[in-house]
């Protein structure tokens, strides 16, 4: 059993971990893709690594709401899940919300059409 110490050090070192991973999964598809789809990658690993759940009932600490929802749906079933799967799929949820949001508002990306091309073609001819 954990002491409470040891609970706090493991969920900071947990919630670390997470952020880290997003900080470096948003760097690298940065490089292969748009703005937009960044954002949801992140913002969906975000929602699925982030999400809190209790582990079962009577126990007043969290655990992460994917490893919750693994472990029941396999020692449980899906009835057993559903209580870490509700908060997950909302997050998620959310999360891609926010991303959409975030496309059409923050990373909408200037259209380049042929008569802005026009001076950069002509100074690269002459």
């Amino acid at each position: 059993m954990l002491s409470e110490s040891s609970y706090l050090t493991a969920l900071y070192v947990y919630i670390g971990a997470a952020l880290a991973i997003m900080l470096l999964l948003g760097w690298w598809l940065s490089r292969h893709w748009g703005a937009g789809m960044v954002s949801v990658a992140v913002l969906l690993s975000g929602a699925l690594l982030l999400t809190p759940a209790y582990p079962r009932e009577g126990v007043e600490t969290f655990a992460p709401a994917l490893i919750v929802a693994g472990f029941q749906w396999i020692n449980e079933g899906k009835e057993g899940a559903m209580h870490a799967l509700r908060p997950l799929l909302a997050v998620s949820a959310a999360a891609v919300v926010l991303a959409l949001l975030l496309r059409l508002t923050l990373f909408r990306g200037g259209r380049k059409t042929a008569k802005n091309n026009e001076p950069a073609a002509r100074a690269a001819g002459q």
